[in-house]
């Protein structure tokens, strides 16, 4: 019993030398429905600093998909890459900044910091089920070289949320999306 014991704890704790902050992106192959096209997911998990009002029932998660290699570059592509928050978001209707007609956009307003920076607000597009956020990805790029990320929007109907992402070692996320980190 005490070799099983022994072999156990020799067992965790290789695994906490291998990566010792505990945190790494969740990588997960996955097809479009649609079209059958594989793509990979990368994930990480956050953490609410101001829970939403309405019940939710997962923690909120950053997400990138990403193409599989392209043959020209041997990397692959960013999708799309967006935070699943859980709760609906409030959607704002911004006019575009040129006028084609009477078009509006949906749009959720945001607020992010990086690294305990100066926190910028910008407008997002939000996902399908209105619960997510599309992150640009120019801050993509950013959000990969930083450490952690503070997010904040409102929620609909609601107050404002925020959730805080630790963010994982971007080599795995820069060769499986083709994001270039040092390219500004």
């Amino acid at each position: 019993m005490l070799s099983i014991l022994l072999l156990t704890a020799f067992s965790f704790a290789g695994l906490a030398q291998q990566n010792p902050s505990g945190k790494e992106w969740r990588e997960t192959s996955k097809s479009d429905a649609t079209h059958d096209t594989p793509y990979t997911e990368f994930a990480v998990a956050g953490k609410w600093v101001k829970w939403p009002q309405a019940e939710v029932s997962v923690r909120p998660s950053l997400i990138l998909n990403c193409a599989p290699e392209v043959r020209f570059h041997g990397r692959g592509n960013l999708l799309q890459s967006y935070v699943v928050v859980g709760t609906a978001l409030k959607i704002n209707y911004v006019e575009p900044e040129e006028i084609h007609g009477t078009s509006y956009y949906p749009m959720v307003s945001v607020k992010y910091q990086l690294d305990g920076g100066k926190t910028k607000t910008e407008n997002w597009a939000p996902g399908p089920e209105k619960n997510s956020v599309s992150i640009p990805e120019n801050v993509v790029k950013e959000l990969l070289r930083a450490h952690s990320l503070l997010i904040y929007a409102n929620e609909n109907e609601a107050g404002e949320v925020s959730m805080q992402f630790d963010i994982p070692d971007p080599a795995q996320v820069e060769a499986g999306c083709g994001v270039d980190l040092h390219k500004k």
